[in-house]
């Protein structure tokens, strides 16, 4: 049989094993072991095949970066980052109408800057917001759709776990992707808050006004409590963005200065500590078995010939090179409605990235581009993890319906947003860009 047959063969089986319910890591690495046994004929090519990749995916420096920026943004929510940001967002929106809605935008915005966890970040302010935004008498899908959808912003501002995950899978660089997410977090955050208050005011009963007037002295005394955020973004963007740290080294120092806050705060026991930590091994194992099935489908793909092959057929489509990031971007959005964002990439790259650099596409635009579409199927249905992470944090209180229709409009300007990073590049490459060019 042709190596190519063996490598399309290999992608049904792959399919088939995911629907079945067979955890994404282990069909991928089960699929790529025996595709690579029958191109080979080589039982012992495979196996050392899986050994040498198992070890070097593990031994990769980049790879520290992800439970050291897990274990930031759970000290720092001990440290209190995600009250205060919070609460200094809604002493600055929340006098207007739907502003305590806009409030939890921009506060997930803030605490971004400290998880690179959607979920982590929507549970929290579930728990923080939502109380508050139903005592007041807002709409639940509004309150619930704003908590849910705002939670990506984290995926976008760094630190982000997707961006780490799409940079190891790519070697591309993860500090340059870092910086390339600021700017579309904070417009994506602006456009979630435009968005509400036109829907609020086309539709005023789904946020009643505040009761609450804060004096312009209020405001301004009441961002002293956000440098929390303020040391932490210093310290990781900061550093990454003078040249100072390596994303390696900010994860790092980023981590101990959390850690320090915490304690200094007497906020974080040793329990707390231990549970931090053990979380941050369970999602970085869960994370890497993914990222070592991924690489070696990928050696089948290559050993194969499938992806130079796929590439050579797309081209001589002979579609326009934008037309096909488009087609990219619609697969992303319907593979996000059954399959989460990690095995989304994992699955696709080792296919796709090839053909996006053939075309002369900038990576780290496409990492932006991409992370933001698959991070997008974490508020689609069926999966959707994000709405699932809200209603587990709300309880009874709403329902899983509700949910999911409360994020209708939000999802709707995620599809704007990401149309509008397609045809204008520069909002994710400007300050990379101005880094390079110092």
């Amino acid at each position: 049989m042709e190596p190519l047959s063996i490598g399309l063969i290999s992608i049904v089986a792959l399919l088939v094993l995911i629907l079945m319910g067979v955890h994404v890591g282990l069909s991928l690495m089960l699929v790529g072991f025996v595709g690579i046994v029958v191109i080979t004929g080589s039982y012992d090519t495979a196996l050392t095949m899986l050994t040498t990749t198992s070890f070097f995916t593990s031994a990769e420096w980049l790879f520290v970066t992800l439970p050291l920026f897990i274990i930031m943004g759970s000290f720092g929510a001990y440290a209190g980052i995600t009250n205060n940001a919070y609460r200094i967002a809604n002493n600055w929106f929340g006098s207007l109408r739907g502003g305590m809605a806009i409030a939890t935008t921009f506060a997930c915005a803030a605490f971004g800057a400290v998880s690179g966890s959607t979920i982590v970040t929507s549970s929290l302010f579930t728990k923080i917001s939502l109380p508050e935004m139903l005592r007041l008498g807002y709409d639940k899908k509004l309150a619930t759709g704003t908590i849910a959808s705002a939670g990506l912003l984290a995926m976008l501002i760094p630190p982000s776990a997707m961006m780490i995950v799409f940079g190891m899978l790519t070697k591309t660089s993860v500090g340059a992707l870092f910086i390339a997410g600021i700017l579309p977090g904070i417009v994506l955050a602006v456009m979630y808050s435009v968005g509400t208050y036109l829907l609020v005011m086309r539709n005023p009963k789904l946020a009643p006004p505040s009761p609450v007037r804060v004096t312009w002295r209020e405001k301004i005394l009441s961002t002293k409590d956000a440098w929390g955020v303020v040391v932490l973004a210093i310290v990781v963007i900061g550093g990454i963005f003078g040249g100072v740290f390596t994303a390696t080294e900010a994860a790092a120092v980023g981590a101990f200065a959390a850690l320090l806050m915490s304690f200094a705060q007497k906020r974080l026991s040793w329990s707390r500590l231990l549970e931090a930590i053990l979380e941050a091994a369970r999602i970085t194992a869960m994370v890497f078995f993914i990222l070592i099935g991924s690489h070696m489908f990928g050696r089948l793909l290559a050993l194969s010939g499938l992806s130079t092959a796929f590439t050579k057929t797309v081209l001589g489509w002979g579609l326009p090179p934008i037309a096909l990031v488009v087609m990219l971007v619609i697969l992303y959005l319907f593979l996000g409605t059954f399959i989460d964002s990690i095995s989304q990439m994992s699955l696709t790259l080792p296919v796709v990235f090839p053909l996006v650099m053939t075309l002369g596409f900038d990576p780290i635009w496409f990492g932006v581009v991409v992370v933001m579409a698959v991070e997008a199927g974490g508020l689609t249905p069926p999966l959707g993890l994000n709405v699932y992470a809200v209603k587990a944090a709300a309880g009874n209180v709403v329902t899983l319906e509700e949910v999911f229709h409360g994020i209708v409009p939000f999802f709707l300007v995620i599809l704007v947003f990401l149309s509008l990073l397609i045809a204008f590049p520069d909002i994710s490459l400007l300050l990379p860009r101005m880094i390079s060019a110092r």
